[in-house]
């Protein structure tokens, strides 16, 4: 197994004072567009009423979505994992919900992957009482747990967070991130994984993947299968917690690991990939500028495409108010749904937005270029242009498709799956009201 640390990461762009990178505004339209069926509830008839962070994946014809019950906020109730089916026609299969982890204590951020004959979720655990571990289990196409509680992936000595799973088909490649001891600085974390295949782990608390410096740690890991290897988009920070920057990386079959120079948004992104083509999709944004209103939003294919800078987001966000996106290939395109929080201009209170919508586009999967919102493609060779162009540019553009958007509510943390044909689910959080966060699903379909 080799072992990286660190590469010179290119600058990145800035935006308003000037944009270096411009060209001329583009947006395509394919025939047919993107229609919207009709928003349900994942699990109708589930007696609790606080389902946070969702995940979904598809698999031996359903869609399987997860989700934490519970803020897991300190001094809170348990939160626990749970589980629920959705058919490929947007029925709801499980309504009252399937246990999945009930361990004691809290149990956060479930993610979940097909592994060719069932689902394998994973997820952060502090059942110990002492620090954060990583646990997973087994899902049926048929809605039955097989190892209920769980079964330890990752357990060592201090916290094992931020897991992220992603299959061949065959086995499950599981990463996460691991904290190290560094008497010297700030809390350090590494990138580590390992494989998963029956239920049985293949290597017991992981190998280290990747690390960033000697006070640096590795946060986020977002893993796709891209068809010769799993890739990983991860954030890194140079001191702790502080935000440092893009890590993108590919681990072979073989183990073997490879630091890509490919940059992108860091703040917040996405990653999804096509194994047949071997592309793989980054959607990312960042807030330009300390306490900015100001943000920025990139779409790109990796290995070969261009990027876009998506001009038809709304630019100015309280800046408290983070956007989370999902992105999958749905057989024809690559999809993504992002958040849109109300514009700071059109109101906000206490700097946070008053209602976040989700919006929703198709990406070439060629060149990246966004199909339902407008773009500019850019390339670091471009002259500056100054940032009233932007805004020129941003009043003709596309504003993508409505998915979600509900007056004075918060459709928040979208996940996104696909049978391959075209058909997309789309699952997210409705915040309502302090305590009310119910899930939701949407079938999208080209």
């Amino acid at each position: 197994m080799k072992k990286f640390i660190g590469y010179a990461l290119p600058a990145m762009l800035l935006i308003m004072s000037g944009l270096a990178v411009l060209m001329s505004l583009a947006y395509q339209d394919k025939e047919g567009g993107l229609k919207v069926g009709s928003a349900a509830a994942v699990a109708p008839e589930f007696p609790g009423g606080n389902q946070r962070w969702p995940d979904v994946a598809w698999g031996g014809g359903v869609y399987l979505v997860v989700w934490q019950e519970g803020s897991g906020y300190e001094g809170t109730a348990d939160a626990n994992i749970w589980a629920a089916r959705v058919s490929a026609e947007g029925k709801p299969l499980d309504p009252k919900g399937v246990v999945v982890c009930r361990a004691g204590h809290h149990q956060l951020y479930p993610k979940v992957t097909f592994d060719g004959s069932n689902f394998v979720v994973a997820w952060q655990d502090y059942r110990s009482g002492r620090d954060w571990d990583v646990f997973a289990a087994r899902v049926s196409p048929d809605g039955k747990v097989l190892d209920p509680d769980g079964f330890p992936v990752a357990d060592g000595p201090g916290n094992q967070v931020h897991p992220n799973l992603a299959s061949d088909g065959k086995q499950t490649f599981l990463v996460w991130s691991d904290l190290r001891p560094n008497p010297s600085g700030p809390e350090r974390y590494v990138l580590a994984g390992t494989f998963l295949q029956d239920g049985k782990v293949a290597k017991p608390h992981g190998t280290v993947l990747s690390e960033f410096g000697k006070n640096g740690s590795l946060l986020g890991a977002i893993v796709r299968w891209e068809g010769e290897g799993y890739l990983i988009a991860a954030q890194k920070h140079p001191d702790g917690w502080s935000y440092g920057g893009s890590w993108l990386l590919r681990v072979k079959r073989d183990g073997q690991v490879e630091i890509i120079p490919f940059d992108y948004f860091g703040h917040s992104y996405t990653l999804a990939a096509d194994p047949k083509s071997r592309r793989a999709y980054l959607w990312s944004y960042r807030q330009v500028g300390h306490g900015s209103y100001n943000c920025v939003f990139q779409s790109a294919v990796w290995p070969k495409g261009e990027r876009y800078l998506v001009v038809g987001m709304p630019q100015h966000y309280a800046p408290t108010n983070e956007l989370w996106a999902a992105s999958v290939y749905d057989g024809k395109n690559f999809l993504v749904v992002s958040e849109r929080g109300t514009d700071v201009k059109a109101g906000q209170k206490a700097g946070v937005a008053v209602e976040v919508d989700l919006v929703a586009t198709r990406i070439d999967p060629a060149s990246g270029q966004p199909l339902d919102f407008g773009s500019v493609r850019f390339e670091e060779k471009d002259p500056q242009k100054h940032g009233k162009q932007i805004e020129e540019l941003r009043a003709k553009s596309p504003v993508g498709v409505v998915v979600a958007a509900e007056k004075g509510v918060f459709e928040r943390q979208p996940a996104l799956a696909s049978s391959g044909d075209g058909r997309s689910l789309l699952v997210y959080s409705r915040h309502a009201g302090p305590g009310n966060f119910t899930l939701r699903f949407v079938v999208l379909a080209e």
